[in-house]
């Protein structure tokens, strides 16, 4: 089974937030590459979403979401 996340919605940062999570728990590395791809996390998402990838005992996703442009 495929699952679906719609980023399209700007409205909804809580959702996409959400569905990156879910993502991110789920190891789906090429859907985080999509999710994130011309996006902006603040720096306090971004360490939360790194440290999420790491305890998940991802480092490749860890890499991918450091890598992720970060706003102050």
């Amino acid at each position: 089974m495929t699952k679906s996340y719609d980023t399209t919605d700007s409205n909804s940062p809580i959702l996409d937030m959400s569905a990156l999570k879910t993502a991110i728990v789920n190891n789906e590395e090429h859907k985080v590459k999509e999710m994130l791809a011309q996006q902006q996390l603040d720096n306090l998402q971004q360490q939360y979403l790194v440290e999420l990838a790491k305890t998940n005992n991802n480092p490749r996703l860890a890499e991918v979401i450091e890598n992720t442009p970060s706003k102050p």
